[in-house]
């Protein structure tokens, strides 16, 4: 009964244009955090940059974890490229991690 209004109400539609978005605020945050990192130096502002990169972080491991479940784009390809990990058509080793975010990508696989 659930799912069949999740579905209905359009929940679990891929929505490149959101995703492109999102990957691109991302970057964006990236940037603009590691800018001020380099540029202010020694100074109690870096706890504002260290904030700001706190959250892109985040945003990356969300990201991530969206294109390990295929959930960003339509295509296995383009969800694979985003993930920075192509499969091949196997599982991936579970001694690839993520490497902005040293996160085991094994365990997204489903290896058979």
């Amino acid at each position: 009964m659930l799912s069949r209004q999740v579905r209905s109400a359009g929940l679990l539609r891929h929505r490149p244009l959101r995703s492109v978005t999102a990957l691109a605020v991302t970057l964006l945050l990236l940037t603009g955090g590691w800018a001020p990192f380099l540029l202010i130096g020694d100074s109690w502002w870096q706890l504002t940059v260290a904030a700001v990169l706190a959250f892109a972080f985040t945003q990356c491991g969300f990201r991530g974890h969206e294109a390990g479940h295929r959930q960003l784009f339509h295509g296995k390809r383009a969800n694979d490229a985003t993930c920075m990990w192509p499969r091949s058509g196997r599982c991936a080793g579970a001694g690839r991690v993520l490497p902005l975010l040293s996160r085991s990508r094994h365990w997204l696989c489903s290896c058979t």
